[in-house]
């Protein structure tokens, strides 16, 4: 066995992700430094950020995806191979052929996979065939990279089942503990206006514009939709501007999501059918913990997985979520019963508390780890 201390080395990389990025950095990097391991992050970190007991090894800025995917693959594994580590810990698939490098070096490699990468080409907006082709070239890729790394961690079941299940391991992105303990709860005013809310990146595809629809639609009592995250689309920033249902707070610091939650009455989980969201059986998706955590039931998209997890759960209301319709009953329905509003709400708090935790989560990620030094 390796010398103890080197054995608690570890890198983590990305050039995808924000360097503090949620699952990244709050969640794994925070955590594997909490327990005694030494911990470095190679990401795109700037001088105001604060990473703690993690350290940090900035990359260059990129300008393009192109630049960012050779130049930044190459920067990336220069540090990588300087920082000396027992166990490099990636996240990105356009770092694969940074892991077979650094196998290739002896290293030990993680790869972390976040999403059905295969399937997010399809929804990328390409000519079907180009778009079938890509998707299976990626898949068959990324089997063959994943094949020489030692482990690989994934967000959700559903990606569990794309890789050997002997060194394949889930880890979900539910909330820790201490964030769902901060906030405190909201006051009940029966004066004030009733608040919807949707957290995380804001697109059309993850049916923000169908939330907008359905709002139209109730004009009986007060409605207020709180947003909160980027933008990339500015017509539909123009949008949300204007519209006199909308409070925008913009990108939230991740320690200040929880207030804003705290504040409202029901969150939005509204992804649109597209390939890239409809085999989400939920673990990965890290707003739907966040909303039941702190105690919202929630409106989610009827795809089969997402409506059987929600009934499990008994939280929410799955509705088709391209019809504003039903959007809007489902929103009606949670504003009129407030005993539903509060059973739904405890019922995903109660899942949350006792099970679906990061601080659970936090221990796989460490046994995952122990068993690399054994």
């Amino acid at each position: 066995m390796a010398d103890q201390k080197q054995l608690n080395r570890t890198c983590i990389i990305t050039t995808v992700h924000n360097a503090q990025d949620e699952r990244i950095f709050h969640k794994q990097a925070l955590s594997l430094a909490h327990a005694g391991f030494k911990v470095s992050m190679i990401a795109g970190w700037t001088a105001d950020m604060d990473s703690g007991p993690v350290k940090k090894l900035p990359l260059p800025v990129f300008h393009g995806k192109l630049e960012r995917i050779f130049r930044g693959s190459f920067c990336a594994l220069r540090l990588a191979l300087k920082e000396k580590a027992a166990v490099y810990h990636f996240h990105d698939p356009e770092l694969l052929p940074l892991g077979v490098a650094l196998k290739c070096f002896g290293k030990r490699v993680i790869y972390d996979v976040h999403e059905d990468y295969s399937r997010k080409i399809l929804s990328r907006g390409l000519p079907p065939f180009l778009g079938r082709v890509g998707s299976r070239c990626l898949r068959l890729f990324e089997s063959l990279c994943a094949a020489s790394f030692d482990h690989i961690i994934v967000a959700d079941s559903h990606v569990a089942t794309l890789f050997q299940s002997a060194k394949t391991t889930v880890i979900a992105n539910y909330p820790p503990l201490d964030f769902v303990r901060q906030a405190a709860p909201l006051l009940q005013d029966p004066s004030r206006p009733f608040r919807v809310v949707y957290v995380g990146g804001i697109s059309l595809s993850r049916g923000i514009g169908k939330i907008l629809d359905a709002l139209e639609l109730i004009k009986d009592r007060p409605i207020e939709f709180h947003l909160a995250g980027s933008v990339s689309d500015a017509g539909l920033l123009a949008q949300i501007k204007r519209h006199p249902q909308v409070v925008y707070h913009g990108v939230l610091p991740w320690g200040k999501v929880n207030e804003l939650l705290a504040q409202a009455d029901v969150g939005m989980v509204l992804f649109q059918p597209v390939p890239a969201f409809q085999y989400y059986p939920g673990e990965n998706i890290i707003k739907l913990w966040e909303y039941l955590g702190m105690g919202l039931p929630i409106i989610i998209s009827d795809f089969p997985k997402l409506k059987t997890l929600t009934e499990t759960l008994g939280a929410g209301i799955a509705v088709d979520p391209i019809r504003p319709v039903a959007i809007a009953a489902a929103i009606r329905q949670l504003r009129d019963k407030p005993e539903l509003r509060c059973r739904l709400g405890e019922n995903g708090r109660r899942a949350v508390l006792k099970e679906r935790n990061w601080d659970n989560q936090a221990m796989k990620l460490v046994a995952v780890y122990q068993e690399l030094g054994e």
